[in-house]
């Protein structure tokens, strides 16, 4: 799970630095705001501890291997349509 929070965390922070700079305009690009060094900062965030991509692929592997063993177990797969469901 620790994944799933790196991910979420690092492309958060991403998103509220970026829209302050969108909402401040010309001056998030300037030197009169922190936020063009923030953002310096916060991109390689997505890396140091392993890329966003590297945590997607760790997700969905997990994801993918419990949906395996619910199938297994007896659920019904998901890539299947029933004559059923596609009557409605």
């Amino acid at each position: 799970m620790s994944s799933v929070a790196k991910v979420h965390c690092a492309e958060a922070i991403y998103r509220v630095v970026d829209r302050s700079m969108q909402l401040c305009g010309g001056d998030g690009m300037s030197e009169e705001l922190p936020l063009a060094q923030f953002l310096m900062e916060v991109r390689p965030f997505r890396v140091y501890d392993g890329s966003s991509e590297t945590h997607r692929w760790a997700i969905s592997r997990r994801a993918s291997r419990a949906r395996r063993r619910e199938v297994e177990a007896g659920a019904a797969p998901l890539d299947r349509v029933t004559p059923e469901e596609n009557d409605g």
